[in-house]
């Protein structure tokens, strides 16, 4: 049985334990042109309630919603880009995470996601993105989700017996950044224990705040592949070699 959520249009993007969905949909301005929205449905009202969008933007997208209704997403600038926001439910509040792809978020309210081309995480209240320790900082990484127990799930290229450096410099606001990115100073562990499926390749990862693991979670043959998502027991889905794939749980 299919039920419709009470918006003229759109998608659903993501929802919650407490069936509350988040997605977009088009919606005109005052001058008649028409933009991508963001809206939070709560299960069982009679309409969707649009996101705010901050100021000198004019689309939004969404992604995923935790249990409180933190939601993440970004907005977009015209002539300049993208940028992270978490909004908190329809109170009309919200942070901003600079130029960046925030793509997940846990019940703690941790946000994952990328800032250029490097995986990276928010911790719970702040603006300030960390580096996925483990990851090669010169190959294209992103973190895509996150569960309530710290997992944080994605591509990137793992570096055996690797050592994250904790000093670096702050991007200039609103400079573009592509594969080498400064990043501030972590208080994330320093060394990392990784298992590696094939040195050197892209592949899903997941990484673990209690152990600092980062591990290789491997491919179908000798290909590339990305974990999208990471459930309450550790279990991973994805994709690898063109076909949708789960990997080993991870704990």
């Amino acid at each position: 049985m299919v039920h419709a959520v009470p918006a003229p249009q759109g998608q659903g993007r993501a929802i919650n334990q407490g069936g509350d969905v988040v997605g977009d949909l088009p919606q005109d301005n005052a001058a008649h042109e028409t933009h991508n929205r963001s809206f939070l449905w709560k299960a069982g009202a009679t309409s969707v309630s649009v996101l705010v969008l901050p100021p000198g933007t004019t689309d939004s997208e969404v992604f995923a919603v935790n249990a409180t209704d933190e939601i993440v997403g970004s907005a977009y600038e015209p002539g300049v880009g993208y940028q992270g926001v978490v909004w908190q439910g329809t109170s009309g509040t919200y942070a901003l995470l600079g130029y960046s792809s925030p793509l997940g978020i846990n019940d703690a309210g941790t946000v994952v996601g990328a800032v250029g081309a490097q995986a990276v995480m928010w911790p719970a209240g702040q603006t300030t993105p960390r580096p996925i320790p483990g990851l090669s900082t010169t190959m294209q990484s992103g973190a895509n989700a996150i569960n309530n127990d710290g997992i944080v799930v994605g591509f990137g290229t793992v570096v055996s017996g690797s050592t994250i450096s904790t000093t670096s410099t702050t991007p200039t606001a609103g400079a573009t950044t592509t594969t080498a990115l400064g990043l501030p100073p972590t208080t994330l562990p320093a060394t990392t224990t990784t298992t590696i499926g094939t040195t050197g390749q892209q592949h899903a990862f997941a990484w673990n705040p209690v152990s600092g693991a980062t591990t290789d979670l491997g491919a179908r043959g000798s290909g590339a592949s990305t974990a999208l998502a990471i459930n309450a027991y550790g279990d991973v889905a994805g994709y690898s070699g063109g076909h949708a794939v789960t990997f080993s749980r991870v704990a």
